[in-house]
């Protein structure tokens, strides 16, 4: 599916690749996805509340002031894209398993939660807050911290 006419009136989705997606805000709201790719997508201020993305990727979409009220994200990447203003404090992380590489990730909030090795890869983070987090045997490397 691509552009705006895609249509997400199912409640799952399996496989599928959604490629230039945009100007959507809450139709992403409790639904299941599964083996899906999200490619050069503007999911700005969409509401991912009550979603569950397993073994998922994002790739080169701009995530700024998403909602991921209860949210599950189980094996999902993260790649080349942006994620500003996402209060990551609302998800559901049980079974949470998730990877960022070359992201850009700015004031975003993953306070308390417990995300042992999630992976954190050449990306620039920048005023995110990550007091009280588990992050035991996570990777950093290459990514540039600036407070």
């Amino acid at each position: 599916m691509s552009g705006k006419a895609a249509s997400f009136s199912a409640e799952s989705f399996e496989g599928q690749v959604f490629q230039n997606i945009s100007g959507i805000t809450d139709e992403l709201r409790r639904k299941e996805f599964s083996g899906c790719i999200f490619k050069d997508c503007d999911l700005v201020e969409c509401d991912f509340s009550g979603s569950s993305f397993t073994d998922c990727q994002f790739d080169n979409c701009n995530l700024s002031n998403v909602k991921v009220d209860n949210c599950r994200f189980r094996s999902v990447i993260f790649e080349d894209s942006k994620l500003v203003g996402v209060l990551f404090t609302r998800i559901n992380p049980f079974l949470l398993r998730w990877v960022f590489k070359g992201c850009k990730i700015e004031l975003c909030n993953f306070s308390g939660i417990k995300m042992p090795h999630s992976q954190f890869v050449r990306s620039f983070i920048r005023e995110s807050d990550f007091i009280n987090v588990d992050l035991r045997g996570s990777n950093f490397s290459g990514s540039d911290f600036v407070c």
